[in-house]
């Protein structure tokens, strides 16, 4: 009722300008029907049913209102958390995503300035490199299971693929 009172019939009071006269008069004789049919419903039903057992709900002693104001400040701190969480997967996948598309650039660039031929040669030793680096790692892994790995042997850098390649090399020379 206060919106109409506040809201409403002072934009319709203002509205008579351009508004005319048998219009408006209907246009008020409809809001104090609605009025005053509203007000007999809101005294009748409305009060009694709906605004005192709210009230009395509202004030009693496990407060309602407190535990109210406790699930919206989880709330609003959930809504915050969850933000936080969106940002921060935001910027380390733009991150990430700038490192890939950066490594993509930088080997089509070095693709482009030396060549075909010698970027192949290079990409072939690198993954050789790894591969060297793999299979040190997995015969250290093998050689711990094994109990080589006790005090005194050697480490896998020396003791481990390297030294089973040279031998397989002087047994097929």
């Amino acid at each position: 009722m206060d919106l109409l009172q506040e809201h409403i019939l002072p934009t319709l009071h203002n509205a008579q300008k351009f508004i005319p006269p048998s219009i408006a008069a209907q246009a008020l004789s409809y809001y104090t029907a609605f009025s005053m049919h509203f007000t007999s419903l809101r005294t009748s039903f409305f009060d009694p049913y709906i605004l005192s057992p709210l009230t009395t709900l509202l004030n009693s002693p496990p407060d309602i209102s407190s535990i109210l104001l406790l699930l919206a400040i989880l709330f609003l701190s959930l809504k915050v958390v969850d933000y936080a969480r969106r940002l921060i997967a935001f910027w380390v996948r733009l991150v990430f995503r700038l490192v890939f598309w950066g490594f993509v650039v930088s080997g089509a660039w070095y693709v482009y300035s030396v060549g075909w031929g010698r970027a192949s040669r290079e990409a072939g030793w690198l993954f050789g490199l790894v591969e060297g680096f793999v299979d040190e790692f997995m015969a250290g892994k093998e050689s711990a299971r094994n109990g080589a790995g006790a005090a005194g042997a050697s480490p896998p850098l020396y003791g481990g693929m390297r030294q089973r390649q040279e031998q397989m090399r002087w047994q097929r020379s």
